[in-house]
């Protein structure tokens, strides 16, 4: 009788690992499409979300080894204990994204896979919304300008290129004021309106003086 009530729980304990392992690794996939296909981290994502579903894996395994074992839980952090993580996370998306996947290692390990799955299902509809909506519309890609004169006319000009850049710009900061006689050195950092705005900007500062260095970098970085 004995032996036949430990089968029974073997069996159980079995399809109950089936059943976390095969959910971990569902959802993990998702995971892994979803930052590839949305995350703004600079690095290979598709390095980093390639290790998602393993990760996942493990985490549900040790998690469902340990949960009813105090002697293996104690073993268990004294063996973590000598591991040493080499590769620097870079960005914090990554780091929310890994703890992210090793969270739904934890909850179908401990047999929570409906909250794991509600969490999960949460969670990745309101990333979407700040990713779609809220980025977009609250970070203005920003430029450098700068502007290089032989023509000095003193606080005339710099005027002039002030109202431009109000007229053109939704915000403007001067970075840098340099004046060596007649030379004139100006960098800003700008939000243009649009591109038709930075076409005509560039004609007006150029009517200032047509001999002008003129240029506009790139300075948009997405944030996390």
């Amino acid at each position: 009788m004995i032996t036949i009530i430990l089968q029974k729980m073997e069996a159980l304990n079995l399809y109950s690992l089936i059943i976390g392992l095969l959910g971990a690794v569902f959802l993990n996939l998702i995971l892994r499409w979803f930052y590839i296909r949305f995350g703004k981290s600079h690095s290979n994502r598709v390095s980093l979300a390639n290790n998602f579903v393993l990760l996942a894996i493990s985490v549900t395994l040790i998690i469902f080894l340990i949960k009813s074992s105090i002697a293996l839980s104690l073993g268990l952090v004294g063996a973590l204990s000598i591991v040493r993580f080499r590769a620097a996370i870079k960005e914090p998306e990554e780091l929310i994204f890994l703890f992210f996947s090793i969270a739904i290692g934890l909850g179908f390990g401990a047999e929570q896979g409906i909250v794991t799955t509600v969490a999960f299902a949460i969670a990745l509809p309101i990333y979407y919304v700040k990713f779609q909506v809220l980025d977009r519309t609250t970070i203005e890609p920003t430029m450098i300008l700068t502007y290089s004169s032989a023509i000095n006319n003193g606080p005339d000009v710099q005027t002039k290129i002030a109202n431009h850049l109000r007229e053109h710009c939704l915000s403007v900061r001067l970075i840098r004021l340099n004046e060596k006689g007649n030379l004139l050195d100006m960098t800003y950092s700008i939000s243009l309106l649009n591109f038709e705005h930075l076409l005509s900007l560039k004609k007006e500062l150029r009517e200032i003086d047509d001999q002008a260095a003129i240029s506009f970098i790139d300075s948009y970085r997405p944030a996390l």
